[in-house]
């Protein structure tokens, strides 16, 4: 290890970066001479630099981590771009994972290496989890540093918890054979590193009524679930879109899902405008029953493209809900059935202006933005002469500031410009996203059932009305 150690740091005051200190910390990888592929992962050396409070010099060594991962790249979209995500294990020499805690981040062994490269703020991730951990919701917890692989400076970085189940994470009790009512994590995402039998589709249509809803098991995976286990959580979503439609005005479908974290998640995904919200990285959890184990929406996950940051579904613009953008290709109809909903409504109506007094304060946010700017200032110095892409548009930016301060004033202030148009229009969110229902010249194109069978006569129970101008309207037919 000793010999490791002095190859490392060798290698790094040998690179052509000038870089001998830094605010923040430094993680060194060294693959030993192999390629860090999207699977299979490889086993190689890590070593992190950082001593809480003070600069971090390569002359301290591995003063905070020394050991074996294994790694792969990451991500869906964010592997075209030449700066790499990364995901990777901390383990024991014998190959077995290894607990520990890296930069002061709680005890796991499962770690993201998350490298913006379209987010030019390079904070917007690290800020959506903060807010999230605000609001009092488990959000993941990040640590912004600075990455070397193989000599190579890739710049800065933000260590992340994977989301997954663990008492510092997602604490929910492990399922049991005796006990199969929780705990689940679930989400709604592309097929990335997914086969056929990781899903399950929802008995109802999404949102754009273009396709059904397709769910994955998350953690546990699909093979480590019984038929029992899978039945229980694919019931339990049936039961509780069943309770959103049949009971659209009523209290019913409160009893499956925990109204607090829905509208928590609501509000943090249409503050920032994320337009991968609802249909991609999207994620719940359900805890026992023993353990009041209703659905719980969340964690936060994946805001590169959020807070002004895209120039399609309108994420660029600071007005108009992302749930009535065009990118509701794989969304669930549950929120715009929850957005009409009078109890949530209320609900969320109060508990945005409470956080607008307090956590989503305007000059709280731009706080909040400043110190990560300001601990990301240095380093971000070194990251664009290594990515030298201020001046240029990288899918999918919807502003080019040119320099990192123009960044950070942009994302401040397209946020104050967003909270403006929340403030007005929160009260009107359920009419602004059906006023398309109003319009008295749309014309009935079908009606189909639930599933989305096209029916000639009307002998079911509940009919979906589906008009020319996108509108979908419930009605139940009774014989």
């Amino acid at each position: 290890m000793k010999k490791l150690l002095l190859f490392l740091i060798s290698s790094f005051l040998s690179f052509g970066q000038e870089i001998t200190s830094s605010n923040l910390p430094i993680i060194i990888i060294n693959t030993n001479n192999q390629t860090i592929v999207d699977a299979p992962r490889i086993r190689c050396d890590i070593g992190i630099i950082y001593s809480p409070g003070n600069r971090n010099y390569i002359t301290d060594g591995f003063n905070n981590y020394s050991g074996k991962i294994n790694i792969e790249i990451r991500g869906s979209s964010s592997q075209m771009f030449p700066k790499k995500s990364y995901s990777f294990e901390t383990q024991y020499e014998n190959g077995e994972n290894y607990n520990t805690s890296l930069i002061d981040l709680p005890s796991e062994n499962d770690w993201i290496l998350n490298g913006p490269y379209s987010d030019k703020s390079l904070i917007r991730n690290s800020l959506a989890y903060y807010l999230g951990d605000r609001l009092g919701h488990y959000s993941p917890k990040t640590r912004l540093c600075e990455l070397i692989i193989d000599d190579d400076y890739m710049g800065v970085y933000v260590l992340t918890e994977k989301i997954k189940q663990d008492d510092n994470r997602v604490s929910i009790k492990k399922l049991s054979n005796s006990d199969i009512t929780g705990g689940y994590i679930i989400k709604i995402d592309k097929p990335t590193d997914s086969n056929y039998a990781d899903y399950w589709y929802s008995n109802f249509y999404t949102l754009s009524n273009s396709s059904i809803l397709s769910l994955q098991y998350h953690d546990p995976k699909e093979e480590n679930l019984t038929i029992d286990q899978k039945n229980y959580i694919k019931n339990y979503i049936f039961n509780m879109e069943e309770a959103l439609l049949n009971n659209n005005n009523g209290l019913e479908v409160f009893e499956y899902i925990d109204m607090g974290s829905f509208i928590d998640f609501f509000i943090i995904n249409e503050l920032a405008k994320n337009v991968d919200a609802y249909r991609i990285s999207t994620f719940f959890y359900k805890d026992s029953d023993q353990k009041d184990g209703k659905l719980i929406a969340g964690p936060l996950w994946d805001f590169n493209l959020a807070f002004g940051n895209a120039n399609y579904c309108n994420g660029g613009d600071v007005d108009g809900w992302i749930m009535n953008s065009d990118c509701n290709d794989n969304m669930p109809f549950w929120w715009n059935e929850l957005n009409g909903n009078p109890y949530y409504i209320k609900e969320l109506n109060n508990r945005w202006f409470s956080l607008r007094n307090d956590v989503l304060k305007t000059e709280n946010i731009f706080h909040y933005i400043d110190s990560f700017a300001s601990i990301t200032y240095e380093a971000q110095g070194r990251n664009f002469t290594q990515w030298d892409i201020l001046h240029d548009y990288i899918w999918p930016n919807n502003y080019i500031g040119y320099n990192y301060p123009n960044e950070i004033t942009y994302l401040k202030y397209w946020i104050q410009n967003r909270l403006n148009w929340m403030d007005l229009n929160i009260s009107q969110v359920h009419r602004e996203l059906n006023v398309i229902c109003n319009d008295p010249n749309k014309k009935l194109i079908k009606v189909t059932d639930a599933l989305g069978k096209e029916l000639e006569s009307k002998n079911k129970t509940l009919l979906f009305y589906i008009y020319d101008n996108g509108c979908v309207e419930k009605k139940y037919i009774i014989k």
